[in-house]
This record gives structure tokens, sequence and C-alpha cells, in this order.
């Protein structure tokens, strides 16, 4: 069932989250920055960014920005198997997404340090830290990428009680919490498994393209699905133009390449995509914040 997109019209919007809410073609926040295009856009998403990013930021942005009712704040969790840490020393944030899949923290490291029992402890009680701060103060949101306290990971279809972690009891104690996120991309557009998506992108473009993260029009579906809203010409217009840029581009990058990974393209060729492809750009955030992220490799599938 859908719900109320906003009470207020905003005057300001906030974006939270990790590389659903900011990749090198536009996601929701963008769309969203589109259709309130009167109102000043901050998108703090980041790619390979876990909930101990996304509840920092909001906190710093809350901080700086004074949230009030005339803003809306949407903040997109991630799942909970990921490690941030803020290292000065490496250029600021270091994000490098999903645990089983990243190249930054070696065997280890994760073997001694990191568990999933400890990552639903944290995560869990992040989300509740930042649904106390959000409901007294302004319009908010919460979505999130794979249902959080079912999913170890992106790109898995591995549940929590296939790993048999005592987790259930966290569970049940943020339930009043949890149930204020709304269902997932994963079960909204894909069925709760990864493999009908990729089904979905072969049928789009080719065998060879592999890439988790949804299209302009995947997330403008997941918009409609969750938000009672009646969306503006020029915004669908937007879409659909950046939509066809986008199939034209990953059709000629990977329909004769096996190998294709968009992740293992240069940073400056992100970048330049993004420039292309984005229907709205975040304004410039407030420097106080830190949101800078240490370059690191990202692989999140």
């Amino acid at each position: 069932m859908s719900i109320q997109l906003y009470k207020k019209y905003p005057k300001r919007l906030f974006t939270f989250g990790c590389s659903f809410t900011d990749h090198p073609w536009s996601t929701w926040a963008n769309i969203l920055g589109k259709e309130f295009e009167d109102a000043e856009f901050y998108n703090f998403g980041r790619q390979g960014a876990g909930n101990q990013y996304i509840y920092n930021t909001l906190m710093q942005a809350d901080a700086v920005y004074n949230f009030n009712d005339s803003d809306l704040v949407i903040v997109e969790w991630t799942n909970v198997c990921r490690e941030d840490r803020y290292l000065p020393n490496e250029g600021g944030w270091v994000l490098p997404g999903n645990i089983y899949g990243e190249v930054y923290y070696d065997a280890q490291w994760i073997k001694k340090y990191f568990n999933e029992y400890w990552a639903v402890i944290r995560d869990f009680a992040l989300i509740k830290g930042a649904y106390e701060m959000l409901k007294e103060k302004t319009q908010w949101h919460f979505l999130q990428m794979v249902d959080l306290a079912t999913y170890l990971s992106h790109g898995t279809d591995e549940k929590f009680n296939d790993k048999k972690i005592n987790y259930l009891e966290f569970k049940k104690i943020y339930d009043p919490v949890l149930k204020h996120i709304q269902p997932s991309y994963l079960e909204v557009l894909w069925k709760n498994t990864w493999k009908y998506k990729m089904d979905l992108d072969h049928k789009l473009l080719n065998k060879n393209f592999k890439d988790p993260h949804p299209n302009l029009l995947e997330h403008f579906k997941y918009l409609r699905k969750t938000f009672t809203h009646k969306w503006k010409d020029t915004t669908v217009e937007a879409i659909n133009k950046s939509f066809t840029k986008w199939k034209n581009t990953m059709q000629i990058l990977s329909a004769n390449n096996p190998k294709f990974k968009l992740w293992e393209i240069s940073i400056d060729w992100h970048k330049n995509l993004k420039l292309e492809l984005e229907i709205r750009l975040s304004d410039e955030t407030d420097n106080r914040i830190q949101h800078i992220h240490h370059n690191t490799k990202v692989i999140d599938f």
C-alpha cells in the first residue's frame, strides 16, 4: 500500500543512502530533486556506504541544517553487512560496500572483527536513533535496498536464518521502528531474488550486462509503488530522456564485452556519466559535514 509523500510541500529535500541513492546515473533521490525543482536538494548518498555512514551524515546534516517541518528527509538504509570508517589520512570515509565482496578489509581482519550479529546490534540501534530524531522534527521516510532484517547482504538471497545467528531477539525489540521502513527494492521490484533482477537486465540489454543497481525507470517504478503522488510531466519527460541515454550507453559498453563490469571502469568515467545522465544534480552541501569518501574500489555485487 502506497503512502503519502508529504503533507507540506518541501522547501528543502535531504536524501541519504548507499549506491541505490548515489550512482553514475540518476536514482530515486534525483527523481525527487527534479520533481521538487524549486526546493533546495542535498543528496548525501554515497556508493558503498553502510548504515554507520548513513546515520552519521544524517545526524551531522541535522546539526548543520536544523531540519524542520518544511523539509522532506528520506533515508534509504542498506544491508547490515558493511563496515564504514572515517580515516582523515585516507581522504575521508572509507566505504567499501558489502564486506563479503569488498577489497579493503582483508580476510583475517573480517574473521577477527566482523560478524552478522554485531552488524544487526549496531544498525538496528542506529536506525532507532534516526527514527527518534526525525519523528520530532520533520517530514521523513525510511526506504531500504533489501529487507535489512532478513537478508545478509547485497547481491545474495541468503537470509540471516541460514546463518543461524541469534538476532531474532533484536528484531523483536526493534519491530516498532523497523515497521516504519517501506518495503525494499528487492521485494517491490524483483520478487525477493537477485536472479530476477539480472534476468530483467539481460532481456533489456544483453547477457553480458551485470549490475545490481536499479536503472532509472526501476527507481521511478519503486517510487510510484511506494508513494501516493501525482508526478509532473516535466519529471516524467526527464526520466524517459535520461533512461534512453543510459540504455544506449550500457548496450554499447556491454554488448560485445563478456567481461563487462561497471565498477572496473575509471572513476573519471563514472563522474562524466553522472553529469550526462543525472536529471538533477545535488546542490553543493555544507563543507562542515564529513561526507567526502576515500576512492575505495567498491564491489557491491
